[in-house]
């Protein structure tokens, strides 16, 4: 298994604070686009529902009616012309409209009537007490259990009043709420129309069916042509239609797709910024990364991850709360709605884990296993040819190396010393393909370095070189043996072989014992060490150390030059070791001065100056 998802989690629980903040951001804005999606769908679905229960195969409304409760109203003689188009078997008028109910209390609140014939026309369903014959009693209404308290009533039986007129329940149903909150109220086709104060010579809609066997675009042409001023819609028709203008048309859908759009931008903004913020606070930790070799694609990963983890969190929390609301909103006037597909939706991500599968699948025989493993080379491991470095710009430039030759072979521990400012750590960079040379050529076991770019450059530190870092580098939120285990990673070795690996460097810098140790936990020299095993770990062909005693005690620094010393000598790779302390000079067999950015020739003399004045 990959280190990318043990690093990117431990990043992430390191802050805590940072994290507690972000969940809650993220479960903020996850819930509020689950329950503004939510809303909408059940705003959806209220839309159509007396549409979804009709018992027809078309509708017949007024010209230009936009939705099931358009008041527009049609002459009812026109039932007849309807029934006699060849094809027909029935013509069901529904009447429907706003009254206002009269509570015991003597208050008024709006209702939305609906009446049809009671045995094939559109008439309540979810019953959980009486029926729908019921209705055929003058004076009965069926209501819905959720608005029981806005009505003032209580159940079968209790009473108000509409238009003046008596409206006693004589049915109960469960869930038929209309996306207004205006209560339904069933009712019989004529109790509706003196409800209403319509004559019977008024209709709002007709439900038609048809027999059998009917080609039902020849029949809707005949019903058009039949009756004028009439639009004769399929059941999906009348739903699009009624959809497109509660939703659309009258904004309501709009405000809550934006609400939703902003709980999303919410989320991503908490996200980016929380993104952005661990990744500066890792900053050194990636650069690290880098140096020995990562691919673009391996940060990428981690921070990637690290952005997954957050919002998995983030969405089991808020699908938890978002399915809470669901169940409390059930039975109220405006239920949300919270369908699997749409609790998925604002949380799609394409894990980088494909992106690293593509990438193995791409390379030549998987894990880049070059190094020592190679054989022991027979020219020189590094070339560099009249290498040049100018930093800065305008009067800030400065020429930090100028125009250097080195060498460095199999099996030798080379000293480079000079004082601080001389230009040692960037000719060490540039040698390490970590800085490119404004002049001259660098070659790294025989390939040519110059034009290469950033990620050749650090397959070839992945392959061939190992860094040994002043500061260490190492990652605060991994064990010893994930530090050296982090090298092998980023070259596709993993598992028990990288861990078999990872411990036999740590034993061979002698603290194998403390492999499950943090970096908080160790001392400055067994940091070090642990900094030398991830350097070495992967075989590397050449080893470079920038000031490895620096922070170093005498008897520390001494142990570990001993030990790179024994790997130069064990591994037959070239080691060259950036100092200033002069008492180190033992354990070279060549030792260069450089002094202003150059080798000096008179290097000798310049070095026993230095080594007196160490010794001072």
């Amino acid at each position: 298994m990959s280190l990318v998802l043990t690093l990117a989690s431990r990043n992430l629980f390191q802050d805590r604070v940072r994290f507690i903040a972000t969940l809650i951001g993220i479960v903020f804005s996850i819930v509020l686009v689950m329950v503004q999606i939510g809303l909408f769908l059940g705003f959806d679905r209220m839309v159509t529902t007396m549409i979804n229960h009709a018992p027809a195969d078309f509708w017949v409304v007024a010209k230009g009616a936009k939705s099931f409760e358009d008041a527009s109203l049609l002459d009812s003689r026109i039932r007849n012309r309807i029934l006699a188009v060849n094809g027909v078997a029935a013509v069901v008028p529904v009447v429907i409209g706003f009254a206002d109910w009269q509570l015991p209390s003597g208050e008024a609140t709006p209702v939305f009537v609906v009446g049809s014939d009671l045995h094939d026309g559109l008439t309540p369903w979810n019953l959980v007490a009486g029926t729908a014959q019921d209705l055929s009693a003058p004076g009965t209404v069926a209501v819905d259990k959720s608005y029981f308290s806005r009505l003032g009533v209580t159940g079968i039986g209790s009473t108000g009043k509409i238009r003046g007129e008596t409206a006693r329940v004589a049915a109960v149903t469960s869930g038929i709420r209309s996306f207004t909150t205006t209560p339904y109220v069933f009712t019989s086709l004529d109790q509706a129309r003196g409800y209403m104060g319509l004559p019977e010579s008024k209709t709002s809609h007709f439900l038609v069916r048809l027999k059998p066997g009917t080609d039902k675009d020849r029949v809707r042409q005949d019903i058009d042509g039949a009756v004028g001023g009439i639009e004769t819609l399929t059941p999906q028709q009348f739903r699009q239609r009624s959809r497109r203008f509660w939703l659309f048309g009258t904004g309501a859908g709009a405000a809550l797709l934006g609400g939703a759009a902003l709980g999303l931008i919410v989320g991503t903004v908490i996200v980016a910024q929380t993104i952005y913020s661990s990744t500066k606070d890792h900053l050194y930790e990636f650069a690290t990364l880098r140096a020995i070799g990562s691919p673009n694609g391996y940060t990428y990963r981690v921070i990637m991850s690290q952005a997954l983890l957050n919002a998995v969190i983030g969405f089991a929390a808020a699908a938890a709360i978002g399915f809470a609301v669901v169940v409390l909103t059930a039975s109220s006037a405006l239920p949300v709605v919270i369908t699997a597909r749409a609790a998925g939706r604002p949380f799609c991500f394409d894990h980088g884990d494909v992106h690293e599968r593509r990438h193995r699948r791409s390379r030549a025989g998987g894990a880049d296993r070059s190094g020592y493993g190679d054989g022991a080379m027979t020219g020189p491991i590094i070339e560099a040819n009249g290498v040049r470095k100018i930093l800065g710009g305008g009067l800030a430039q400065v020429e930090a190396v100028k125009g250097v030759d080195l060498t460095l072979q199999s099996g030798k521990l080379t000293m480079l010393m000079g004082p601080s400012g001389s230009g040692k750590t960037t000719l060490l960079s540039m040698i390490g393909c970590l800085l490119t040379p404004t002049a001259g050529s660098v070659r790294v076991c025989g390939q040519e370095t110059t034009g290469l770019g950033a990620e050749a450059l650090a397959q070839l530190r992945r392959r061939y070189i190992g860094f040994v870092f002043q500061s260490y580098h190492l990652f605060p939120t991994l064990t010893a043996a994930e530090n050296v285990q982090l090298a092998l990673d980023v070259r596709g070795e993993r598992g028990a072989a990288a861990q078999t690996k990872s411990l036999a460097a740590l034993q061979r810098v002698g603290i194998g014992p403390k492999h499950r140790s943090f970096p908080r936990e160790l001392s400055n020299g067994e940091q070090q060490r642990v900094a030398i095993a991830r350097a070495v770990v992967a075989a590397p062909a050449v080893l470079l150390a920038d000031e490895p005693t620096a922070a170093l005690d005498t008897v520390n620094g001494q142990a570990i030059m001993t030990i790179l010393s024994a790997i130069a000598k064990e591994e037959s790779g070239a080691l060259l070791v950036v100092t200033h302390d002069a008492r180190l000079t033992r354990f070279a067999d060549e030792t260069l001065y450089l002094k202003d950015g150059e080798l000096t020739a008179g290097g000798e003399a310049d070095l026993k100056l230095h080594q007196m004045r160490d010794l001072a």
